[in-house]
């Protein structure tokens, strides 16, 4: 059974196929209607022929998706038993990690919503894109998260400031990797509104990771502070990305008001070398560097992720 360009401009008989397909028709599927929907668009066939080929490469891609989440985790460990069915492997399919999260997350959206969508572009008369179904997965996702408790932020006017807040990112490879499944995360306006209970003369240590960078500089100028320098967290251990496998974070740092830098005794290399624990977790030693650049400052960290029992600190966070 092969996939013919032709059903293209046959959509019944498309998904009849599609739904019987191999993963590997499936793929070849995509990779077709793919090319068919951009010559459509340089050729100026207008936006029904476009659309088809647009409607039959998301139906394959939800296919896909919906077969790769029955396909069974890769464990480790123990070989596999010679008489069971080879499991073809991603590399094997030629399909990229990011590529196998975008149609698994594209098959996580319920039927429904998906016919829904499609009926409703075209009766639109609107373009139907991968981009579009992602965007209402991201809402049933965003409808699902945990709430976050309100707890109101401490009294009084703290001169130092850490704080970690809790990124939320668009994409993770898998569901069991998603930050969501760690703790509740917050919009970056969310962050921004924040009433941060700093001192008219006060310093924000800022943690920030690579791909939430811009981010976390509007934040610090939303709180009131303006970035002067940054710290590199050098975890030992690499961890996830799409452009670097990520394993580092930066400790941004501003300042508001009339701040000195610490004294020369007191600064320290900007590289700060600690094998990284739990997720999320920041080194302590963090602590004896803030204090020992700030010594006898009035201490308050925000959206702590554990108990703490420091001294001088004061903790304000849903986790603690």
């Amino acid at each position: 059974m092969k996939f013919e360009l032709a059903s293209i401009s046959n959509i019944n008989k498309a998904i009849v196929f599609i739904k019987k397909a191999s993963a590997e028709q499936l793929k070849e599927i995509i990779s077709q209607a793919e090319a068919f929907r951009v010559y459509s668009i340089q050729s100026k066939k207008g936006l029904e022929l476009q659309n088809q080929a647009s409607e039959i490469k998301l139906r394959a891609e939800r296919q896909l998706g919906l077969w790769l989440k029955k396909q069974p985790k890769n464990k480790g460990g123990k070989k596999r038993i010679a008489v069971l069915p080879h499991i073809p492997q991603l590399k094997e399919l030629g399909i990229e990690k990011i590529k196998s999260s975008i149609v698994q997350r594209i098959a996580s959206l319920p039927e429904d919503s998906f016919e829904q969508y499609i009926a409703e572009t075209k009766a639109k008369n609107k373009e139907i894109t991968t981009t579009e179904v992602l965007k209402i997965v991201k809402e049933k996702e965003r409808e699902n998260m945990p709430a976050i408790k309100t707890i109101p932020l401490p009294e009084g006017q703290f001169n130092v400031v850490l704080a970690d807040p809790p990124w939320r990112y668009e994409f993770s490879n898998t569901n069991n990797r998603k930050i969501e499944n760690q703790y509740p995360t917050m919009e970056i306006e969310e962050i921004k509104k924040l009433e941060i209970p700093s001192a008219k003369d006060s310093v924000l240590f800022l943690w920030a990771t690579a791909p939430k960078l811009i981010e976390a500089l509007e934040v610090m100028l939303s709180w009131g502070f303006i970035y002067k320098t940054c710290a590199v967290w050098d975890k030992k251990i690499i961890g996830m990305g799409y452009w670097f496998r990520n394993q580092h974070e930066l400790l941004l740092v501003g300042i508001k008001g009339n701040v000195s830098p610490p004294e020369e005794k007191n600064r320290v290399s900007s590289i700060i070398e600690m094998k990284r624990t739990e997720h999320s977790e920041k080194p302590d030693i963090v602590y004896e560097i803030i204090e020992s650049m700030i010594p006898n400052g009035q201490y308050l960290e925000c959206f702590a992720r554990k108990n703490k029992k420091r001294n001088n600190w004061t903790y304000w966070g849903n986790e603690i």
